[in-house]
């Protein structure tokens, strides 16, 4: 986007008081042998956003962005997003997904 003098900033927020669990989609046939692990993650999901970041919050993030004089190409946007970012710098992929999973209810693979 730059070649075409466009600031690209990305908007990284946490888990946002929304209703987007009501506003999700399933598959049409879902199968059966996701069934419980679908399950856990749609209630972590649920719980999560129920006890997530004000969106007020994030759209005094977007806004900050859009009228940043030189904006930043990443606004985590709350407690748990800014944890997610350092934490994924700083632990191997293998025992991020691990403790990603974790909170997801689905096991250690």
């Amino acid at each position: 986007m730059k070649q075409f003098g466009i600031r690209v900033s990305v908007i990284e927020p946490g888990f946002t008081r929304t209703n987007i669990g009501q506003n999700s989609q399933v598959a049409g046939r879902p199968l059966d042998a996701y069934a419980s692990e679908r399950n856990r993650v749609l209630e972590a999901i649920r719980e999560n956003t129920a006890n997530g970041e004000n969106p007020v919050t994030v759209a005094s993030v977007v806004l900050e962005a859009l009228t940043a004089r030189s904006p930043r190409p990443r606004y985590p946007v709350g407690r748990e997003a800014k944890l997610l970012n350092r934490f994924r710098k700083l632990i191997p992929s293998k025992l991020f997904d691990k403790n990603l999973r974790k909170q997801f209810g689905l096991g250690v693979a």
